[in-house]
């Protein structure tokens, strides 16, 4: 690949990703040709970007250098399990060969407002639970104007991985919210027995 060729390609893209943002429900009719080495290099830039982020809104160093290590491995995981997924359903319900370039692709520029909320997840567990719900919806649209696959099977397959993903996020969801609860409940017996224990030495 030739520095010309570079140049216009990381332009394209970062044409794409600007008109992404501001309109994701537009764009996403348009499944850029990116190779695999620029669609690898973006996946690897956001799970870093997003780890340094979440590491720099939660003020802990040692976040962001595990978000910056162990994202980008998470990011690259999701999108081509995913992918493979999609992939292998298609050909066996739909009986389709899809371009799984293509496809990956397509499951990445979707999973781009999951990570982005994910940078705000410390904040609140309910920013994941969004990203996913847009992510979720995105790829919809995607699949279904892009690549023009049957409206009900699509619906389906990706209503139960959101039904799945649901059921995982609100048991974490409540085991969180459980803990928390029993660390304050925890906290204030402390702080009561440190005063009863003050009380009775000052008597």
């Amino acid at each position: 690949m030739n520095y010309q060729k570079l140049k216009n390609e990381v332009k394209d893209i970062l044409i794409y990703l600007i008109n992404f943002y501001k309109n994701p429900s537009k764009s996403i009719n348009k499944v850029p040709h990116w190779s695999w080495l620029s669609l690898l290099v973006l996946i690897l830039l956001f799970g870093v970007v997003t780890g340094l982020f979440r590491g720099i809104f939660s003020a802990n160093v040692l976040t962001a250098i595990v978000g910056m290590a162990f994202l980008p491995l998470s990011s690259y995981i999701a999108v081509f399990t995913i992918s493979a997924l999609l992939y292998f359903l298609v050909v066996i319900f739909q009986d389709r060969n899809l371009n799984f370039k293509r496809l990956s692709t397509l499951v990445f520029i979707t999973l781009i407002p999951t990570l982005t909320t994910y940078v705000f997840s410390l904040i609140h567990p309910i920013f994941v639970l969004i990203g996913v719900t847009c992510s979720i919806i995105l790829l919809l649209l995607g699949l279904q104007n892009r690549f023009q696959l049957n409206k009900n099977f699509i619906r389906i397959t990706l209503g139960v991985l959101y039904g799945l993903f649901l059921t995982y996020w609100m048991i974490q969801y409540f085991n969180i919210s459980t803990e928390s609860e029993r660390q304050l409940k925890l906290k204030e017996l402390t702080i009561k027995s440190q005063k009863i224990l003050e009380k009775e030495m000052s008597d």
